[in-house]
């Protein structure tokens, strides 16, 4: 199918217009009208807010319009991928189709959802042969039409809402856009509930999970409950679970979730980590894949393992230290699996690596607790020194002399040293491994002061065999009946995990101040009594009020007084655990009196024994958000009065106006003075026929100004004869612009025409009256001319002869001035451009001139580089002859007169300035208006029509060149410019 013939943007214009046409289905069933259908619509989404409900509300909307067929497709987050979600009356092999649909693909909702604009096809005839599932869907309902609607908020397309009609021209009187964008705005917040709702059931679910981690002492039955529960909560067809072992070793323990019979088999061995596994444990973060199988290091599985498509990995961690990998496979009912899949994923690895790090310390002190309770069996048996030692021994116990030499170690100190009792025995213990410089300075402090009878207790950091630790160390003197120290007893035990565990409180507690301080939004803790107990900084800046100020306030002091009814019933429910929780539209007072807009989301901290404790509040200000709907409705207010104007004005507009429009199937839309030049049709090729040049020659289609126009010209003005349909013509002089969207895209074209008709009559009877000048008024003068000339040879009549001679060389020079006035307004005038040498030129004026210029010095100054011009030279001559003349007559007796020439860039400049009283500032911008003299001209008498400097200046203008004057007291310059020939720029182009 051509995208040109169905992607149509519905104007308002085309909507009314559709209203006026009915459905011709064959069948006269009753339908709601479009304003109820608009009306229902609207009311159904402001009620709807569960997805599914909303898709079947809408479906059933269009349906109304005599739908034979609807469908609602949403589009994937992650691909940008459109996926089937609900339908009506849609075969089943369609909807299978229609379950994953690209961007690109050969569909009217592929194309909407690309181009973000509503997409009609009018006519099911116009699809072009070849492969189309909108041309299948049209054979297979019986559908002549489809519209297919994008639902886009903030530049997003989040669906596409097609449906097929059963008859041609789908718009039925609906404003598409409208409807679009209602639900739109339905859909966003559907999604939206959908959204949190999952978020929070993943929520609740892995809060489940953790409790159920935390109850439980048999580590492979939590293992499978995490795995179990790490599938539901993202959506996955298989999960699994192993614990590290090694690079490359096999996993200690492989739990399953969701496995075959085929892959039980094929796991009873636990694997190895490779390809996209060993990826995962390597990299120690997350990995999301849309296609397992395309990824360069996915090398396959067992052939009873079930095929794999979009994966999830998340290494778990405990203390930096990698201790297992979680695995999801297949997202169920979508292409990938999202950020809230992964952040879930994610948490649940947590607390399973926790789980396992917190087995293993289980195993540990279990061994730890038998080698104990072993040394004591021993110690009962061996001599009284070693029972006393190991009575009070915490977990690593030895026995040292008053002077810190090792008499005895515990097995838990050799092992934890990595070394022998014989290599220990006999050596100070400040000598053991494990201790640092800074560390054995201390120790032997430590004994020293001991071996004083003074019990030593110190934190200290050693380093075993698993790396640094930290140690709860004490050194207790033993003395005899007598008080001396007879030996020492050190005794440690290994607190890293409580020191960590501190710690993390510490970064949890900071982190959660960070968090609430730094929240873009509004968080407040409010005590059960109304009291604000603790506030972040954006709530404060909401209200203009300090944290201190805010301490001595109850919310109910700061809410509009309209509200805190409606507040403080919502926060009673909360703590009777009446809801869970709430949001509320409420407004604030600020603290300098303003009223600010907010969201208002409650909820309520219980303690274990279920009592509340105190409410959190989260405020985001909506202030920026109202004032932008409210300015919304504002521009789309003075945008619809623009239209109608735009509209009164286009149609009640006294000369013929024409749009064109190409945005889709072009159209032609006229005005009611515009009939005349397209005869009331459609399209340009059907009265493309009437059109002639003003030669008579056709006129093609792709020559009109308005295709000219599309092409990005803009025509000021050209003439068209338009034949009727009585046989007789008109003749309309069409100017023609193209028309471009916001992007500059050329999206039309206007034309506008007027008709000369009356003015091409007119310039046909001032050409019958120049012929009348031109033969009947030079010949009398002509005769004249002669008898003068033969007069003015006998003395007796030579100055009356003279006399009669110059006023008929005058009457001639008016006429001709006449004459081509006449051809500079009919465009008329001939030029006989040939190559001029100007200053030659002007040299040869200034003598043919002399009797004009008579009691006047004529100066020529000419620079150098003056390259010859293409000009007519009689013209150019008449110029100069008509500005020597005026200098002469009107410039001060006896003064020079000066020409200069010179180059400047692409020109010629010609200046001629005579000495004088000069011209008044108001004439200036008169003086080459046709008839135009001046003041001074008319009180002095001087003969003429006015004309002069009028011709002057078409003649310069005819030649490509401007004109213009200049006047200051004392002194009048008349500045003219010719362009240069196109050689002689690109030769010798001037610095400037």
């Amino acid at each position: 199918m051509r995208t040109e013939e169905i992607e149509a943007s519905i104007s308002r214009e085309e909507e009314v217009a559709c209203m006026a046409s009915p459905c011709q289905c064959g069948r006269h069933e009753a339908r709601t009208t479009p304003g109820e259908l608009m009306a229902r619509a609207a009311l159904g989404v402001a009620r709807t807010a569960d997805l599914d409900e909303l898709a079947g509300l809408v479906l059933d909307q269009v349906m109304e319009l005599g739908a034979r067929a609807a469908y609602l497709l949403l589009a994937s987050e992650d691909t940008g991928e459109l996926g089937l979600h609900s339908h009506r009356h849609l075969p089943a092999d369609i909807r299978l189709r229609l379950a994953r649909v690209a961007r690109g693909a050969p569909l009217l909702d592929a194309w909407a959802a690309s181009a973000g604009r509503i997409q009609v096809m009018s006519d099911a005839r116009s699809l072009d042969p070849g492969p189309s599932l909108t041309r299948e869907l049209c054979a297979r309902t019986g559908a002549q039409s489809a519209v297919s609607m994008p639902l886009c908020v903030r530049d997003r397309c989040l669906g596409v809402l097609s449906w097929y009609l059963p008859h041609p021209h789908p718009h039925a009187g609906v404003d598409l856009g409208t409807l679009a964008a209602l639900f739109a705005i339905g859909l966003d917040s559907a999604l939206a509930r959908q959204g949190k709702a999952r978020v929070e059931a993943q929520v609740e679910a892995v809060q489940r999970s953790i409790a159920d981690i935390g109850d439980s002492s048999d580590l492979p039955a939590a293992l499978q409950r995490v795995v179990d529960r790490a599938r539901t909560v993202a959506g996955a067809e298989y999960a699994a679970l192993g614990v590290y072992a090694g690079d490359d070793a096999p996993f200690d323990l492989w739990i399953c979730s969701g496995a075959t019979a085929g892959w039980e088999r094929s796991s009873a061995e636990a694997p190895r980590p490779r390809g996209r596994l060993q990826a995962v444990h390597r990299d120690r973060r997350p990995l999301r894949l849309a296609e397992l199988c395309a990824d360069e290091r996915f090398d396959g599985f067992s052939p009873e393992h079930p095929p794999l498509k979009s994966f999830l990995g998340t290494p778990l961690l405990q203390e930096q230290q990698l201790v297992g990998v979680l695995y999801l496979a297949n997202k169920i009912g979508a292409a990938a699996f999202t950020e809230e899949d992964e952040g879930a994923a994610t948490l649940l690895g947590q607390h399973a690596a926790l789980a396992l790090s917190r087995a293993r310390a289980y195993d540990r002190m279990a061994q730890e607790l038998r080698r104990t309770r072993h040394l004591e069996r021993a110690l009962r048996e061996s001599e009284q020194r070693f029972r006393a030692i190991f009575d009070e021994a915490i977990q690593f116990v030895g026995l040292l002399s008053p002077e810190g030499v090792v008499l005895e170690n515990n097995r838990a100190v050799l092992e934890f040293c990595g070394t022998t009792e014989a290599e220990t025995i006999g050596r100070p213990f400040w000598e053991l491994p494990g201790w640092s410089l800074e560390q054995k300075a201390r120790v032997r402090a430590a004994v020293a002061e001991a071996a004083a009878g003074r019990l030593v207790r110190d934190e200290l950091d050693v380093i075993g065999p698993s790396g640094r630790c930290c140690i709860d160390f004490s050194l207790k003197p033993i003395t005899d009946d007598r008080g001396r120290v007879v030996m020492l007893i050190p005794e440690g035990r290994d607190i890293t995990q409580r020191k960590q565990t501190e710690q993390a409180l510490r970064e949890s507690e900071e982190r959660f101040r960070l968090t609430f301080e730094n929240a873009p939004i509004g968080k407040a803790i409010v005590g059960l009594d109304g009291r604000f107990i603790r506030v972040n900084r954006a709530y404060c800046e909401i209200l203009g009020y300090s944290a201190e100020e805010l301490s001595t306030l109850r919310f109910q002091d700061i809410t509009h007084p309209d509200d805190v009814d409606t507040d403080v019933g919502l926060a009673e429910q909360l703590r009777r655990g009446e809801i869970p929780r709430y949001q509320l539209a409420k407004r604030y007072l600020h603290k300098d009196g303003r009223v600010i807009p907010v969201i208002l989301h409650g909820s309520i901290v219980r303690g274990e024994d279920g009592e509340p404790i105190h409410y959190i509040a989260q405020v985001e200000d909506v202030t920026a958000r109202k004032q932008a709907e409210e300015e919304r409705e504002r521009l789309l207010a003075q945008l619809d009065a623009e239209r109608r104007t735009l509209q009164t004005i286009f149609d009640n507009a006294p000369v013929p106006l024409v749009l064109i429009d190409r945005n889709g199937a072009e159209r032609v839309i006229a005005n009611p003075h515009a009939l005349d030049l397209t005869g009331g049709v459609a399209e340009r090729g059907q009265y493309v026929a009437r059109l002639r040049h003003p030669d008579g020659t056709p006129v093609p289609l792709d020559e009109l100004p308005s295709s000219r126009a599309m092409r990005g010209e803009t025509i000021p003005g050209e003439e068209l004869v338009v034949a009727r349909a009585d046989g007789s013509s008109r003749t309309f002089l069409v100017a023609a612009a193209p028309l471009r969207d916001s992007a500059g895209k050329i999206t039309g074209a206007i034309v506008a025409g007027e008709d000369i008709s009356p003015l091409k009559e007119l310039a046909r009877m001032r050409e019958e009256w120049t012929s009348i000048i031109a033969h009947d008024l030079r010949q009398p003068i002509t005769t004249i001319v002669l008898k003068a000339s033969l007069l003015a040879k006998q003395p007796q009549s030579s100055d009356k002869a003279r006399h009669i001679l110059a006023s008929a060389t005058q009457l001639n020079r008016m006429i001709s001035d006449l004459l081509d006035v006449s051809r500079l307004e009919s465009h008329r005038l001939d030029l006989r451009p040939v190559e001029v040498d100007l200053p030659a030129l002007i040299r040869a004026t200034v003598e043919r001139t002399a009797d004009a210029t008579r009691g006047h010095r004529v100066d020529v100054e000419v620079s150098d580089g003056v390259p010859p011009l293409i000009a007519d030279p009689g013209r150019l001559e008449q110029v100069l002859t008509n500005l020597l003349s005026n200098a002469a007559k009107y410039g001060a007796p006896e003064t020079p007169i000066r020409i200069a020439v010179e180059r400047r860039g692409g020109e010629v400049l010609v200046a001629v300035e005579n000495e004088g009283k000069g011209i008044a500032p108001e004439e200036l911008p008169r003086l080459f208006a046709r008839y135009h003299r001046t003041r001074e001209a008319k009180a002095g008498g001087a003969a003429g029509l006015g004309l002069g400097l009028y011709i002057v200046r078409g003649l310069i203008e005819a030649h490509g060149g401007r004109v213009w004057a200049e006047s200051a007291p004392g002194k009048t310059s008349f500045r003219f410019t010719l362009p240069l020939p196109q050689r002689a720029r690109s030769s010798d182009r001037e610095p400037w």
